[in-house]
């Protein structure tokens, strides 16, 4: 139901958080001391050999570096038979996906139609967007070929995801005159009379989709799920600009929450 609404019931969330801080110190509750990940692995191990001695059929949509503990668990069930489990990999996750993919298929585990899901403006791993593609390419073409028009659309998509970072990167980063007039909100009418003067409709409009490019390109290491790209794995980026920009206002009020700032409070 990765595509829909996620019914809670039946499904099992692991999860580690981090320690608290409070005084510059490290805190761990008790309830955290009492897990970590090799206790995840195993409880997650246990859970794949239970279903699948069960003959349960179990669609798994794993989430970034979730694809890690995944991965800690299949190294303990030694070689052991999973065909009754399916995955859908949600978000990049900083390990090589091609590796993975083939430890995968090593256990007899199947793939979801899409395999991988993830937004174009994701950036936070980097070896997958830039080194791993080629290693992650030959494992989804090893899957078959029920697999190949999916191959296609993530190269497409590699492609064109390339190509607008650097150049709405580059292009927004070169503004910065316009950029930071936006941001403030002290564009006037004689700066807007300027810009017009020297730019074409379509280059305001350019502009603007550079801008949102850098946004959510920055916003990659964030913990706020409403302006990170990497936590909306199956938007589109005009969805997700669409999202940011509805929940702060606008566009420049999208920008100053990505600085920490508040209306008001400069």
């Amino acid at each position: 139901k990765a595509y829909g609404d996620i019914d809670a019931q039946g499904f099992d969330f692991f999860y580690q958080p981090k320690p608290l801080l409070y005084r510059g110190l490290r805190f761990k509750t008790p309830a955290q001391k009492r897990t970590n990940i090799f206790v995840a692995c195993d409880r997650l191990a246990r859970g794949l050999l239970q279903a699948q001695n069960q003959g349960q059929t179990i669609q798994w949509v794993i989430h970034g570096d979730g694809l890690s503990l995944f991965e800690k668990a299949l190294d303990r069930l030694n070689g052991q038979t999973l065909d009754k489990h399916q995955v859908l990999i949600a978000g990049l996750p900083k390990q090589q996906l091609g590796s993975v993919i083939q430890k995968m298929r090593g256990h007899g585990i199947q793939f979801h139609n899409d395999v991988i899901k993830y937004n174009g403006h994701d950036w936070s791993a980097l070896n997958n967007r830039v080194w791993g593609m080629k290693r992650m390419y030959q494992a989804i073409e090893s899957l078959g070929d029920g697999y190949q028009d999916r191959l296609g659309e993530l190269k497409d998509q590699a492609r064109d995801d390339r190509f607008k970072a650097i150049s709405g990167s580059a292009g927004a980063l070169s503004n910065g005159f316009l950029a930071g007039s936006l941001i403030t909100g002290s564009m006037g009418s004689d700066t807007l009379m300027a810009a017009g003067l020297t730019s074409t409709a379509y280059g305001l409009y350019a502009f603007t989709h550079k801008l949102r490019s850098l946004r959510n390109i920055t916003a990659n290491k964030l913990d706020n799920a409403g302006l990170n790209p990497h936590m909306h794995p199956f938007k589109s980026t005009a969805r997700f600009n669409s999202q940011v920009e509805r929940t702060y206002g606008s566009q420049a009020q999208s920008f100053l929450a990505l600085v920490g700032y508040k209306r008001g409070n400069v």
